[in-house]
């Protein structure tokens, strides 16, 4: 198959042909149909977050079940389903209470040392998954981006003219932890080649983006009342603590 794969940490994303493996017993095989390139992906191409190299990104993954292990249960060949980076083990005293979201053991959706890794390269070599996923292909979509492009061009696609190609600009990527840290890459500009920010510079770019994104979905106004009542709440409501 093709997948879109980081080779090197700020060496970007290039098209490879992989082997990958058929499910285990308790996995399935999803023809993937559609996958977001996440901000957070571009961080972690480009500062290596935790996740180490070669690996293949993308956690917003939605496709068709088209193989399964033996021991899947509640989920069909055909059935279209999406893919969740949250992963649990379904055992755990977290698991069982409901609360997934904090699985004690979440390597377990992970194959172990001594089972075949589920991506390879040509020669061999293993190829990692990002959250255990690995859901990009190449034709995942820069959704924000080619939305603009055809907000431009489609009139003119739709009356038979030439229009230009999509090109993508790498704007840089942020990733925010609450109120405990911030990442961010900063994208490449003519002479300017790009670089890393981290902490109240970060945070600050995260808010402001996500603040953004709130104005183009509702609308000016709409968004900045938004932005109002978030910061009511922050004053009034008690902070909440997970232990």
């Amino acid at each position: 198959m093709k997948a879109s794969v980081v080779s090197a940490i700020g060496g970007g994303f290039a098209v490879q042909e992989l082997e990958l493996a058929q499910p285990l017993d308790r996995e399935v095989l999803i023809d993937v149909k559609a996958s977001g390139l996440c901000h957070s992906d571009l961080t972690l191409a480009t500062a290596g977050i935790g996740q180490p190299p070669p690996v293949v990104l993308g956690h917003e993954v939605a496709g068709v079940v088209v193989a399964k292990g033996a021991h899947v249960t509640g989920i069909n060949l055909g059935d279209h389903v999406v893919a969740s980076l949250i992963q649990f083990c379904g055992r755990c005293t977290q698991c069982l209470s409901g609360h997934t979201y904090s699985c004690l053991h979440p390597e377990a959706t992970l194959r172990g040392q001594d089972e075949p890794a589920r991506l390879h390269a040509r020669d061999g070599s293993v190829v990692n998954q990002g959250y255990g996923l690995g859901g990009l292909p190449p034709t995942a979509q820069v959704a924000h981006q080619q939305a603009q492009y055809l907000v431009r061009t489609l009139q003119r696609r739709l009356g038979g003219k030439e229009a230009p190609d999509f090109v993508y600009r790498d704007f840089g990527a942020l990733v925010s932890l609450a109120d405990y840290d911030a990442f961010g890459s900063l994208g490449k500009f003519g002479i300017f080649k790009g670089g890393i920010i981290r902490g109240q510079l970060a945070q600050f770019s995260h808010v402001m983006l996500y603040r953004s994104h709130q104005a183009r979905i509702h609308g000016f106004w709409r968004g900045g009342l938004l932005w109002l009542v978030d910061r009511l709440n922050a004053r009034l409501r008690a902070p909440i603590r997970l232990d």
